[in-house]
């Protein structure tokens, strides 16, 4: 992490901001903290520092904002195609400065996402459930095609895929599609369960810092065919948000600035 001017902060003063944010998280989000354990959240914590430096985001209060976002909406919610207002909001450069950009960042994400999560995050819990109550056999025969996999989303999470549209949903499956491509999921199986936990947990998933379970998933899967991959790839996702399933997505985010 850097000042504005380009040279390394110090590395106490890093080290208290990172503390600062996993006593932030561990107050706002602890079952998100429980489950990571305090390792791997000061892990990916760091990761979040760095991504909100290149935003501009250096106090407490602001890199605090940021990481909750990430945990929230998924750690490349910055340049998430489901959520283009984050990147509008972070590119305006007319927004003022970063303490103001992350007060408008943060109430535009309330607003923004509540139409698609429900104002106590029903909805978002009633996907997770319906994802929990089909299993892989379930995905598997509905990734045939295109269209059963807009269908499969559908159903699965009606408000959202209506708020995104058909066009934006079919470039979802694009991305999915490779990024199963890049994770040796070549199926139609494996683009299925990429785009379900696209559509849950955000566009980067597989690389998220939060979600280290997709590492842990594909590790030693080598002797696995595609399909196999795939199906430990849903089992374990599922089995690590069935814990999720009682949190409200967006409860707190409004409070993201309050470490400061």
């Amino acid at each position: 992490m850097t000042t504005k001017q380009g040279t390394p902060l110090d590395p106490r003063k890093r080290l208290q901001t990172r503390e600062a944010v996993l006593e932030h998280l561990w107050r706002l989000l602890p079952q998100h903290c429980l489950i990571l354990t305090d390792p791997r959240t000061r892990t990916a914590i760091e990761a979040g520092m760095t991504r909100a430096q290149r935003h501009g985001f250096r106090t407490q209060s602001d890199v605090c904002g940021f990481v909750t976002l990430m945990v929230l909406l998924g750690a490349e919610f910055d340049v998430d195609p489901q959520l283009p207002w984050a990147g509008a909001c972070l590119r305006n450069e007319q927004a003022g400065p970063r303490r103001a950009a992350m007060a408008d960042l943060l109430t535009k994400a309330t607003e923004e996402m509540e139409p698609a999560i429900g104002p106590d995050g029903g909805l978002y819990r009633s996907a997770l459930a319906w994802a929990r109550d089909h299993d892989f056999d379930v995905v598997a025969a509905s990734s045939m095609h295109d269209q059963a996999l807009h269908d499969f989303m559908h159903q699965m999470y009606r408000p959202k895929y209506e708020l995104l549209g058909e066009p934006l949903v079919q470039e979802l499956v694009r991305q999915a599609r490779d990024s199963a491509r890049a994770h040796r999921l070549t199926t139609s199986a494996g683009v299925g369960v990429v785009l379900q936990l696209i559509f849950l947990l955000g566009i980067g998933f597989m690389r998220d810092p939060f979600h280290p379970w997709v590492t842990d998933a594909l590790r030693d899967a080598d002797r696995l065919d595609s399909t196999e991959r795939a199906r430990r790839l849903h089992t374990k996702g599922l089995a690590v948000m069935s814990r999720y399933r009682r949190l409200t997505r967006l409860q707190h985010v409004g409070v993201g600035q309050e470490a400061r």
